[in-house]
């Protein structure tokens, strides 16, 4: 019995380095997208937090806006220019 020695075609070599490339740049592509996925999916739920942080904040400031009346605004800016009710009378403390 002789034994034959396994030997491979040089065509066969090449096509054997060329699967192994293939399904090298094949993983890489998927893990990288992977990856790429991931990163993004972060971002977004980190502007997803800061938009419901700002809309928050915005019902806030629009609720504080519709408490305010005209003539509430318009008291205020009579009371830093100086004016009073009539009969009124405004005390200072002097002691600070």
């Amino acid at each position: 019995m002789s034994r034959k020695s396994f030997e491979l075609k040089p065509k066969t070599v090449i096509i054997i380095i060329a699967v192994l490339i293939v399904a090298a740049v094949f993983i890489f592509t998927v893990v990288s997208r992977v990856r790429l996925k991931v990163k993004q999916e972060r971002e977004i739920s980190s502007m997803q937090e800061s938009v419901s942080s700002l809309i928050d904040d915005n019902s806030k400031i629009e609720e504080s806006l519709s408490e305010t009346t005209e003539d509430s605004i318009n008291e205020k800016n009579a009371r830093e220019n100086g004016y009073v009710y009539p009969e009124e009378r405004i005390y200072y403390d002097n002691n600070q």
